[in-house]
């Protein structure tokens, strides 16, 4: 029975050796992925800034997560918005709400229609609440 219970605990130190040196390897292996990612992001950055400096506008404009600077009243951002949201009412009579104006404009972003919400609620009125909001000249 000896030679049972010292092949059962040998199979047992193989297997938890076995488990500590494919840990070792499987840690290895995801550090290495991790800095290859980080390189990779580091030169899609420089590319992006290449790209920024070529054409002079962020490559990001239309990202999700990245914060917008809110527009300044009397700005000549804010003028051209401001334009633009009573030349879309004029064709409605009825009105838009918000999401049907900044999707007028060419916005999709939730970002990018918070940052026009200042402008609209300056340039319009409001009818109704909620959801169903409309705004009106």
């Amino acid at each position: 029975m000896s030679k049972t219970q010292t092949a059962v605990e040998q199979l047992h130190a193989l297997k938890e050796e076995y488990a500590a040196k494919q840990a070792e390897i499987l840690g290895g292996v995801i550090s290495e992925l991790k800095e290859e990612l980080k390189a990779a992001k580091a030169e899609v950055a420089r590319i992006e800034a290449e790209i920024a400096d070529l054409t002079g506008k962020p490559t990001d404009e239309k990202s999700h997560g990245r914060r917008l600077k809110p527009l300044e009243q009397g700005s000549e951002e804010w003028s051209k918005v401001e334009n633009q949201i009573k030349i879309i009412l004029k064709n409605y009579k009825d009105g838009l709400n918000g999401k049907a104006i900044a999707t007028k404009l060419g916005l999709t972003a939730p970002n990018e229609i918070k940052r026009i919400q200042p402008v609209i609620h300056a340039t319009t009125r409001r009818e109704g609440k909620g959801v169903s909001t409309r705004f009106l000249l």
